[in-house]
C-alpha cells in the first residue's frame, strides 16, 4: 500500500466547489466501519502531489485521523496521518482534468429499484444469520414452549392463542 501524509497532498483548483455535510459525514462513517474501499488518485509534480480524484474520500479520511478514528484499506490498518493513494503518470495537465471530470460525470447512482433490491437482499442475508444466533434460537424455543404451555392449559380446546407481540 503506497500512502502519503495526508498534509503533502495539495487539492487546489478542483472543479467540485460544494460539500455537503451530511453526505460527506456518510462516507467518512462508511470509511471508519467498512475500511477505504478505492484510495484517491494524485500526480506529482516535483516534489508536490497534486489530487486529481478523490476529494471527498480525502476529506473524510483526513475527519477520520484527526478524530484519531482508525480505518482499514485493502485489510490493512492505515497508518495514522497517512493516505492510500495511486498515482497518476504520463499525463497532460489537460488529460488530469478531463480524469477528474470524468470521476465526477460518469459515476452514476443506483435506480430505485437496483436499490431497493440490493437493500432486500442485505435485510433477508442479516435476517438469516440473524435466526440462526443462540439468542434468537433460545428467544424461538422459549416462545414454543409457551405456546404448547398455552396450548396444554384449554384442555381439549382446538383453537390455540398466539402470546406473539403483534
Amino acid at each position: 500500500m503506497k500512502t502519503l501524509p495526508m498534509d503533502a497532498i495539495t487539492a487546489a483548483e478542483r472543479q467540485r466547489k460544494a460539500f455537503s455535510a451530511k453526505p460527506l459525514k456518510d462516507l467518512e462513517d462508511s470509511i471508519a466501519l467498512r475500511g477505504l474501499l478505492h484510495p484517491i488518485v494524485v500526480r506529482r509534480n516535483g516534489a508536490e502531489n497534486f489530487l486529481v480524484c478523490g476529494e471527498r474520500r480525502l476529506r473524510a479520511m483526513r475527519a477520520l485521523h484527526n478524530s484519531n478514528i482508525l480505518f482499514n484499506f485493502d485489510g490493512t490498518c492505515v497508518t495514522p496521518g497517512e493516505i492510500p493513494y495511486i498515482e497518476l503518470t504520463d499525463l497532460s495537465d489537460t488529460e488530469y482534468m478531463e480524469a477528474e471530470l470524468e470521476e465526477n460525470l460518469l459515476r452514476e447512482d443506483l435506480t430505485w429499484q437496483e436499490r431497493n433490491a440490493a437493500l432486500y437482499a442485505i435485510h433477508n442475508i442479516r435476517t438469516e444469520r440473524d435466526e440462526n444466533t443462540p439468542s434468537r434460537i433460545l428467544q424461538k424455543n422459549l416462545l414454543q414452549r409457551q405456546l404448547t404451555l398455552r396450548k396444554q392449559k384449554l384442555h381439549g380446546h382446538t383453537r390455540m392463542q398466539s402470546i406473539a407481540p403483534q
